[in-house]
């Protein structure tokens, strides 16, 4: 990561050279008719230099940004193999695969309850202060 702290600062460093360039011409024509070309290129070269400070912190999350995207992707293809292979194994070494039906069947059960409830309007029910009206005492 230092390389890319690196390259970002001496980016930053070239960029602030052109604004100190551009500031130097805009003085030396202050009086002249030079001066309105003079001062949008400093505009230009300044508004560079802002946005390019905005991505600053992009550039630096990126190195590992990538990284965290390499080891989600090879985690979930050691995932998918692993998987994959404990299903050819119970293919292979079990005489009855009606047990993988009655676990997606139950995976779907449970996820339509959950589905349901999400589209259901809201209940009306609230909790009163105090103790229930229905507590029962141990005799």
């Amino acid at each position: 990561m230092g390389s890319t702290e690196q390259k970002i600062e001496e980016q930053f460093a070239q960029l602030q050279q052109k604004v100190g360039a551009r500031h130097a011409e805009v003085l030396k024509h202050s009086d002249g008719d030079q001066f309105p070309v003079e001062y949008a290129r400093l505009v230009n070269v300044t508004s560079k230099l802002v946005e390019f400070e905005k991505t600053i912190p992009e550039r630096l999350a990126e190195p590992d940004r990538r990284r965290s995207e390499r080891i989600v992707t090879w985690s979930w293809r050691g995932q998918a193999a692993v998987a994959a292979v404990l299903i050819a194994l119970v293919l292979i070494l079990d005489r009855s695969t009606w047990w993988l039906v009655l676990c997606w069947a139950r995976t779907s059960w449970e996820r339509w309850p959950a589905a349901s409830r999400r589209s259901m309007p809201n209940s009306t029910v609230t909790a009163a202060s105090g103790p229930s009206d229905c507590t029962w005492s141990r005799s």
